[in-house]
């Protein structure tokens, strides 16, 4: 009787398990008749301490290193797996969690470890079984304090993350067979980016979610693996009571709750090869794309559209629940994806882009909100350093941030590609101008920051000049990879009070100015000059790009530019001579200098025949004197008039705030005034116009380029 009773029991185990894993179990024989293609069991922990135990009774066969984590391929009890320590935190976690899913196809996830028991029936070395998870430290910093919300889940009016009701059922009973039922509990795992040791907050846990437990990755892990219809329990020994006290008990108790984590996990996979339990491999019908791209990511729909609707599309691939444009930006092959919003999603979404494509570099764009009196809405930061945070520990005296959650602990800050980022930033000076462009430290947190106060400590604590909820991610996961990377955000609100009043009303228009930065960066990526001495990163690439593509401008030589030498008064003439298709010339020019056979002659005859150029008042042209800047604006104001073009904003245009503006000779004011005020000049440096100083090769290629824009 007992025999028959125990034989029952194991198929009512392997029927429940077929079901919630949504699979047929099948019986040996069946498994080898490739009627389903099973995958090995993930097993992630964020601590090495926490996985040493589960490595050493492996029977390896295989190690690999994707950025930076150590995967472990080999059977453990009979059952095929793959280990790996994610790292600490939200980031590391989904990040490892996709590149587990992706690189392997496993047929489930059991996250194992440690973490802080919540409410006075959780005891210390107590296990807990996740039932659901949310990430509590999501949502909106107001002028009153947090106010969290659901967003970070699916289900955004729960918040609640799931996990599958088989794996974690036979976690739970696994668990029982090492604690003992009375030590071992099922319900909701708070997730955060930040230690709890406060007894406050982690009554706040209780009260808010019910929850059993705190820690820092289970609900990214669960989260990514939701996205990809991964099987997945999350399971916590607990190592102290996250409260004053945490720290000193988590030192005492952490290695002895990581192998009691251990042990469950290695009883649960006993009972997955007893039962003989298929894991259907994840499914993966994307194919590595080989050609060498950029890619740009975004949080939202909107920062993403006008880039898609002005690529030259090939193919649409779905990963994850995420859809993947690949194709033509601008003459640069790119591919692009709207990774959601907050860090869990965009460590997901890079670690798609980056384990599916063969990318160059990373562009991540969109909106974010001002930090500090000098950037102001609709003005562009390019990221120069990020930072996270939110990243740090929840004390009775309130939350203390620390830089663990970069790759340089000591500082927290998280490096940027310095080439991408200049060739961003060249952008936007050429979008927006420079004035309205700015270089600093971006802060990336899980909350929409609307809290003048919150916003005044990150400008004091960071010297930050955005916060957004996604930069810090994308650019941890790239800097995991090797892969360049450069986050530019346009300013949607302020950060303070009224952030989503102003938020909405720009947060369209923002995201396009972004994707119209985006489109001149791809321009410049995809543009290749024969001159070594002008780089993609160089300020003035674009426009000796267009003024090379346009004719108006050759090399020096036929490989170099000679960006900082001079440009003379005859070879002027020469190019607006040629941008005017090279009228008849029915006379000869009337200076001495000037003679007939010199390639400038025509021009100089037909410009000084219709009032464009002058000579001295010695009946000289000095057509090989270098041209000054005063000179090129007072050249191209009288070609301006000749054409029509209306100069009338020069008339309102207050140039006395340049310092050097009495340096300006009196012929060229009207036209330094025009050029300025029209924004064909730009002053040499914030406050100074240099009117008498040589125009430089690269000068004048800028001044020619935005002169011809404006004149159509």
């Amino acid at each position: 009787m007992r025999q028959a009773w125990k034989k029952a029991a194991s198929l009512l185990l392997a029927l429940a398990l077929t079901l919630s894993l949504g699979t047929t179990a099948l019986a040996a024989d069946e498994k080898t008749s490739g009627t389903a293609e099973e995958g090995p069991l993930g097993i992630v922990s964020a601590m090495a301490v926490e996985l040493e135990a589960l490595v050493d009774a492996t029977d390896v066969t295989k190690q690999e290193v994707i950025a930076g984590n150590t995967f472990y391929t080999g059977k453990l009890n009979g059952v095929d797996v793959v280990l790996v320590q994610a790292g600490v935190g939200k980031v590391l976690a989904a990040s490892c969690a996709e590149t587990l899913i992706d690189a392997y196809h496993v047929g489930g996830i059991v996250f194992t470890g440690i973490a802080g028991g919540v409410g006075d029936t959780i005891k210390v070395m107590d296990m807990v079984i996740a039932t659901e998870l949310v990430q509590h430290d999501y949502g909106t910093e107001t002028n009153d304090g947090f106010v969290w919300n659901g967003e970070a889940a699916a289900n955004a009016e729960t918040g609640m993350i799931p996990v599958d009701e088989t794996l974690s059922k036979i976690a739970y009973d696994s668990a029982c067979k090492v604690l003992g039922t009375d030590k071992v509990h099922q319900g909701v795992i708070a997730t955060g980016d930040q230690f709890v040791a406060s007894e406050t907050y982690v009554k706040e846990l209780q009260t808010k979610f019910n929850a059993m437990a705190c820690e820092m990755e289970g609900a990214a892990v669960a989260r990514v693996a939701d996205q990809f219809g991964v099987p997945c329990a999350v399971i916590r020994c607990m190592s102290d009571k996250a409260d004053g006290l945490a720290h000193d008990t988590y030192a005492f108790n952490y290695t002895q709750a990581s192998n009691t984590s251990a042990s469950v996990v290695m009883d649960m996979l006993k009972t997955i090869y007893e039962t003989k339990t298929v894991l259907p491999a994840a499914k993966d019908d994307a194919v590595k794309d080989t050609t060498p791209r950029t890619a740009i990511i975004s949080a939202m729909a909107v920062e993403l559209d006008a880039l898609v609707k002005a690529a030259d599309m090939e193919k649409e691939t779905v990963i994850g629940g995420k859809t993947f444009y690949v194709g033509k930006l601008n003459g640069e092959d790119v591919v692009m994806v709207q990774a959601g919003i907050g860090k869990v999603m965009a460590a997901n979404g890079t670690a798609a882009l980056l384990n599916n494509f063969t990318v160059k570099g990373v562009v991540f764009t969109g909106i974010a909100g001002g930090v500090g009196d000098t950037v102001n809405v609709m003005d562009m930061v390019i990221g120069t350093k990020l930072v996270q945070h939110d990243y740090g520990t929840e004390t009775n005296d309130g939350f203390e941030w620390n830089g663990k959650a970069a790759a340089d602990k000591e500082t927290g800050m998280i490096p940027v590609d310095g080439s991408l980022s200049k060739v961003a930033y060249n952008s936007a000076c050429n979008v927006l101008g420079s004035a309205k462009v700015h270089q600093g430290v971006i802060a990336t947190g899980d909350q929409f920051i609307s809290s003048e106060t919150y916003v005044k400590e990150l400008q004091t604590k960071f010297n930050a000049l955005a916060c957004e909820m996604e930069g810090a991610a994308v650019a941890r996961v790239c800097d995991q990879y090797g892969v360049p990377c450069a986050v530019i955000r346009c300013m949607s609100d302020k950060a303070d009070g009224l952030a989503h009043d102003t938020y909405a009303f720009n947060y369209t228009e923002s995201s396009n100015t972004s994707a119209s930065v985006v489109m001149d960066m791809m321009k410049t990526l995809s543009t290749e000059l024969p001159f070594t001495d002008v780089k993609n990163t160089d300020w003035c690439f674009t426009a000796v790009s267009a003024a090379y593509a346009d004719g108006l401008m050759g090399g020096n030589t036929a490989t170099t530019f000679n960006p900082n030498g001079s440009t003379t008064r005859g070879q002027i003439a020469a190019i607006l001579y040629r941008l005017e298709k090279e009228p008849a010339v029915t006379s000869e020019a009337k200076f001495s200098d000037v003679n007939e056979d010199q390639y400038y002659a025509d021009a100089v005859a037909w410009g000084s025949a219709n009032g464009i150029v002058q000579g001295y008042t010695d009946g000289t042209f000095a057509p090989n004197r270098p041209i000054t800047r005063e000179q090129l604006a007072a050249i191209l104001y009288r070609y301006a008039k000749l054409k029509g073009y209306d100069v009338s904003v020069g008339e309102d245009t207050n140039i006395l705030s340049f310092s050097d503006f009495q340096q300006i000779g009196e012929y060229a004011i009207p036209a330094m005034q025009w050029a300025v005020g029209d924004g064909v000049m730009n002053g040499k440096t914030s406050t100074t116009l240099v009117p008498k100083g040589t125009a430089t090769r690269a000068q004048v290629a800028s001044m020619l380029v935005r002169f011809c824009d404006k004149l159509g």
